[in-house]
């Protein structure tokens, strides 16, 4: 067996991934294919999550803000890591410059058709 970090073995990360935005949707949004005519809002959930599904133990502010900063941390990283190219010298975005070479692009080919 593999051994867990201790912050997910104890739980503190997965109560934070369990309360985040993302996680409050998505069993908003199972909730509502099961119980269609149930209307719970995402503070709604999270209280249900509080109350019935996360251990006492797990529900410290202090502990679960500081495993929720985490969780911002490494999104945050892989959030970067997505807007770079694999060589991590040009940024996946284009700039407007080549906005303009897409727009030429597009007339050519357009007009080269007949404009249709």
């Amino acid at each position: 067996m593999v051994q867990l970090p201790s912050d997910i073995s104890d739980g503190l990360l997965v109560a934070a991934i369990l309360q985040s935005d993302e996680v409050l949707r998505i069993v908003q949004r199972e909730l509502k294919q099961v119980y269609p005519t149930l209307n719970l809002d995402q503070t709604q959930v999270l209280e249900l999550l509080r109350r019935d599904v996360i251990r006492d133990t797990l529900v410290d502010p202090l502990q679960l803000k500081m495993a929720a900063e985490r969780l911002a941390e490494a999104k945050a990283a892989s959030y970067e890591k997505r807007t770079t190219r694999s060589t991590g010298t040009f940024k996946a975005v284009p700039s407007k410059d080549a906005e303009e070479d897409v727009h030429d692009m597009w007339h050519d080919k357009t007009m080269a058709s007949g404009g249709g």
